[in-house]
């Protein structure tokens, strides 16, 4: 799903939601590139972390560390450099199996599963050109929403960039129902009884 989105294109879309001129590189001296290349990072990895996009989403097996946590748990697993947040941890991984109980502590999954431990996470996508569309619209407009009082001083652009914002997260989550496969759950024995 690669497309031709930078992160310069991303800003001017950012900068046009508050009605300001286009934006040259991500390197321009301007008050509003300042403004996103500080704010741009923290932006992004929020966004990731806020729903689990699934062009962000990752799988990993992890290694159990060398030193098991001081009590409590059996084993630690480093977690991935790139990781922003954790899918729900499974048996195997899959999103369709039984949960297990587990911890994030610095940096490190704690749990008592067995090695190697099978993750689905959100990752930092870094590649502008790897996100999906409405996960550009929802970034840009976060951006002008972070930005756009300092920008502006005008609340209908912040009102603006809000209605955006709140209409690719819907549009969003409802693609990633439809896009995500139903997963069936075995039934439990008590349903294989109740049922029988």
């Amino acid at each position: 799903m690669p497309s031709a989105l930078t992160r310069i294109g991303l800003w001017k879309m950012t900068a046009n939601m508050l009605g300001e001129t286009a934006l040259g590189s991500v390197d321009d001296d301007s008050r509003i590139a300042r403004l996103l290349r500080d704010e741009y990072d923290q932006a992004r990895d929020a966004e990731l972390r806020k729903h689990h996009w699934n062009f962000a989403v990752r799988r990993a097996a992890l290694a159990a560390d060398a030193e098991a946590p001081a009590f409590g748990w059996a084993r630690a697993f480093t977690l991935p450099s790139d990781y922003i947040a954790l899918l729900p941890l499974t048996e195997d991984g899959s999103a369709a199996a039984a949960s297990l109980p587990y911890a994030l502590e610095g940096g490190r999954l704690l749990s008592d599963a067995p090695a190697p431990l099978r993750i689905r996470y959100v990752a930092r996508e870094t590649r502008e050109g790897m996100f999906d569309p409405l996960f550009a619209d929802a970034l840009a407009a976060m951006l002008a929403l972070r930005i756009g009082h300092t920008i502006t001083g005008k609340a209908s652009y912040m009102d603006r960039a809000n209605r955006i914002y709140e209409r690719a997260v819907l549009e969003a989550r409802l693609n990633d129902a439809i896009e995500s496969p139903f997963l069936h759950a075995e039934p439990s024995e008590y349903e294989m009884v109740r049922y029988s």
